[in-house]
Formats: structure tokens, sequence, C-alpha cells
């Protein structure tokens, strides 16, 4: 966990409020989400979890893994302190 909080520190270049989520992804156990308070609105901005044993066990692959992703959108956002997440695609 403290290498997502330092990752994101990378690029927003202050302090800011953050909260962990647990949540559900069809392919993961033991998921969660970082939200971080921007904007006076929590913005979802990255997931990760256990990859689910089945998932390699039926492609004849026997190790464990972790999935995870980050909102690329959201930190240039946060980066350009854009308002709305369409100005980063206009």
């Amino acid at each position: 966990m403290y290498f997502l909080l330092k990752f994101i520190s990378f690029f927003i270049k202050k302090k800011f409020i953050f909260k962990i989520r647990k949540v559900h992804f069809p392919f993961t156990i033991i998921s969660i989400e970082l939200d971080i308070y921007y904007n006076k609105n929590w913005l979802e901005l990255l997931g990760f979890g256990l990859i689910n044993n089945n998932i390699f066990i039926n492609n004849k692959i026997y190790i464990k893994g972790i999935a995870g992703g980050v909102g690329v959108d959201r930190l240039f956002m946060i980066c350009y302190k854009l308002k709305y997440i369409k100005e980063v695609y206009d």
C-alpha cells in the first residue's frame, strides 16, 4: 500500500485525502479500490486484487498473480487541474 500512495504522490505533488474500499471484480479475490478526494468529490483512481486461481488452473498455468490498474486519465485530470474527466478527451 505504501508503494501505491508514493506512486500517486509523485504525480499529484501535494497532500491528498484518500480512502480504500473493498470491492468485487469478477476475475479477482480480495480486491480493493483507492479513491482520492479531488474537486469536492471522491474520485476512483485505482483498483487491484489477487487473481482468482481458477483462471490460471483453467489455462494450465500454475502460478499466482495480482491484477491492478490506474486510471491514467484521472491522473492526467488531477495533474492539469481539470474539473471534469471529459475535458481530458476534448
